[in-house]
């Protein structure tokens, strides 16, 4: 994502918005690879009434679980 940066005065240029796609051998400069390895997960679902609400959990042995509860 290279345009100008959030919350700064917007300029007139329209080529701003669209800039040239960067090397495929070399990131942006402020690109950041983000692992994460999640062990809950808490899913609200907002449509719908009333919500629905699920949470994920891995035990130990890296087993998935699901639980409706309340939203």
């Amino acid at each position: 994502f290279a345009w100008p940066d959030p919350g700064v005065a917007r300029v007139p240029d329209k080529q701003a918005f669209s800039p040239p796609p960067p090397a495929l051998d070399q990131p942006l400069p402020n690109f950041c690879l983000l692992l994460l390895a999640p062990v809950k997960v808490d899913h609200l679902a907002l449509q719908g009434f009333p919500q629905n609400r699920w949470l994920y959990y891995q035990d130990s042995s890296g087993e998935w679980f699901q639980k409706a509860v309340n939203p």
